[in-house]
């Protein structure tokens, strides 16, 4: 197998991908203008099903829709 087909296989959605966080987690986004913006929505949407995760981030060059979309945390951190 080719590199090229091994990443088609490990190709996720953001949906998909943030299905492995859990309550407790931490959750790394990286700094500045690598930020995982599908990836944050994603996140955000499972606000209400997570707690206690808590969102790292340096230097954020937009808003992050973690704390946007949940203004008086209750399960997403950053």
């Amino acid at each position: 197998m080719d590199f090229t087909q091994l990443y088609q296989q490990k190709l996720r959605t953001p949906e998909e991908a943030v299905r492995i966080v859990k309550d407790g987690d931490w959750v790394d986004y990286s700094q500045t203008c690598s930020f995982p913006t599908a990836l944050d929505a994603a996140l955000a949407a499972r606000r209400d099903e997570l707690r206690d995760v808590k969102v790292r981030n340096a230097i954020s060059m937009r808003p992050a829709q973690v704390a946007e979309q949940d203004p008086q945390p209750k399960g997403l951190h950053l």
